[in-house]
C-alpha cells in the first residue's frame, strides 16, 4: 500500500468512527463501539510498522525496504565518536597516557579499538602502567573481545 492510500484509509476510518460515535446513544453500547473503533484505528496506524518488522523476521525473499548505506555510515561515525569520548574519559581517569583513540565500528558494533600512545612518554613516565590490564578493563566496559583492543606505541624521533 502506498502512503496516499494509507493516509486515506486512516482518515476514512477516523471519520467513520466519529460519525458512528455521534449517532449512538450514550451508554455501554457507545463505549464498546468507541473501544472497538479505537483498537481498529490503532491497528491500522501500526500496521506499516508490523509489515516492516516482518521483512526482517523473514517475511519474503527480498525485502521491500532497503536501508540507505549512507545512513548506517553516518550513524556509525556518530557512534564511533561517542565511544571514542567514553574511552578517552576512561583513560584519563586511569591516568593512561595516549595521543589519540580510534574506534572502528559497523552497524553499532565495535570491531576494533586502537589506542595510540607516545612510546617516549610511556617509557620515561608511565612504565608502571600495565597495558594488558587497561585492555581487559576496556573490553569489559565496551562489551567487546579483548583481541579487538589494540594499544599501539607510536615511535617518535
Amino acid at each position: 500500500m502506498n502512503v496516499k492510500g494509507y493516509l486515506l484509509s486512516v482518515t476514512a476510518l477516523i471519520i467513520l468512527s466519529e460519525i458512528s460515535r455521534m449517532l449512538l446513544p450514550k451508554g455501554k453500547t457507545r463505549r464498546v463501539v468507541e473501544v472497538a473503533y479505537s483498537l481498529v484505528v490503532i491497528i491500522t496506524l501500526i500496521s506499516p510498522v508490523i509489515k516492516l518488522g516482518e521483512l526482517y523476521v523473514g517475511g519474503g525473499d527480498a525485502p521491500a525496504f532497503q536501508a540507505d548505506e549512507n545512513y548506517f555510515y553516518y550513524a556509525d561515525s556518530i557512534y564511533a565518536g561517542t565511544m571514542e569520548k567514553q574511552v578517552k574519559k576512561f583513560l584519563d581517569e586511569k591516568g593512561f597516557p595516549y595521543s589519540s583513540v580510534k574506534v572502528d565500528c559497523e552497524r553499532f558494533s565495535i570491531k576494533k579499538l586502537t589506542i595510540y600512545c607516545d612510546e617516549k612518554v610511556i617509557k620515561e613516565n608511565f612504565s608502571h602502567i600495565d597495558s594488558s590490564e587497561v585492555t581487559i578493563e576496556l573490553s569489559s566496559l565496551l562489551n567487546i573481545d579483548a583481541e579487538a583492543v589494540r594499544i599501539v606505541e607510536a615511535k617518535t624521533d
